[in-house]
């Protein structure tokens, strides 16, 4: 899937750049979006709720809370 979001949106111009990582998620994706000074992030959210979300926490939420540029969410 994010092969084919990443062919779509270099046919548009779009520079992407895929990485995969190990490590704290929202730490990793905000340091990155700090070092490569990024103009947005997208991110995807499943939309998880109650307890469920309070146990695993909401890496987009924090992205949002610490990111240095704007982030887009989308829902899946």
């Amino acid at each position: 899937y994010v092969d084919e979001v990443k062919n779509e949106a270099e046919k548009r111009g779009i520079k992407t750049e895929g990485l995969m990582e190990q490590g704290s998620a929202f730490q990793k994706i905000t340091d990155l979006a700090k070092e490569e000074k990024a103009d947005l992030i997208i991110m995807g959210s499943r939309g998880r709720t109650g307890l469920n979300r309070l146990l695993m926490g909401s890496v987009t939420e924090k992205v949002i809370g610490h990111s240095p540029c704007p982030v887009l969410v989308v829902k899946k």
